[in-house]
C-alpha cells in the first residue's frame, strides 16, 4: 500500500515538473529517475526483516546524531528544530535541536524523513503499541552559542 501511495506521488510529482517545464524531455527523465528511486526503496523495506530494520534504524540514528554534533551557532536564526522518528500512537519519536550554521539543513532533513519512514514501517510490521503520551515540541534556546531544546513536560 506505501508503494502504491509513494508511487503515485511521484508521478503526480513528475507529471507537475513536465507541466511547468520548458524542457519536457528532461524533466520526463527525473520523474523517471525519482519512481526508479522510490521503487527500490519500497523494494528494500519489503524485503527487510524486522532485525534488519532495527539494525538499520540504529545506524542511521547514530549517523543523524553525528552529524548534528555539537549544534554550535552564533545567532538564534541558525537554530532548528528537527523531528526524528514516529511514535505507534502518533508524533516523533524525539526532537533535537541543530544549526544552519553547521548542517545543511536539506541533508539532515532528508536523513530524518527515511528514518522516520523506516520507523512507521517497523512499528506497522511488529505491530508496536505506545503509551500514546503527547510529547510537545520544545522550544528553541541559544545558550553559549549552542543550540538548546529547552525542556517540555509530557502531556
Amino acid at each position: 500500500m506505501q508503494r502504491i501511495i509513494r508511487t503515485t506521488a511521484v508521478l503526480l510529482a513528475g507529471a507537475l515538473m513536465l507541466g511547468c517545464s520548458e524542457q519536457p524531455e528532461k524533466s520526463l527523465e527525473q520523474a523517471t529517475e525519482q519512481e526508479q528511486i522510490v521503487e527500490a526503496e519500497a523494494t528494500a523495506l519489503d524485503k527487510m526483516d524486522a532485525e534488519q530494520a532495527s539494525a538499520k534504524l540504529a545506524e542511521m540514528n547514530n549517523a543523524i546524531r553525528s552529524m548534528v554534533g555539537v549544534a554550535a551557532a552564533t545567532d538564534l536564526s541558525q537554530c532548528r528544530m528537527l523531528e526524528v522518528g514516529a511514535r505507534p500512537c502518533g508524533g516523533p519519536e524525539y526532537y533535537i535541536a541543530y544549526s544552519t550554521e553547521n548542517v545543511d539543513a536539506d541533508t539532515i532533513e532528508a536523513m530524518a524523513a527515511e528514518y522516520t519512514e523506516l520507523r512507521r514501517w517497523l512499528n506497522e510490521e511488529q505491530q508496536m503499541m505506545g503509551t500514546c503520551e503527547v510529547i510537545p515540541e520544545p522550544k528553541l534556546s541559544l545558550q553559549g552559542g549552542v543550540c538548546r531544546a529547552l525542556p517540555t513536560e509530557t502531556m
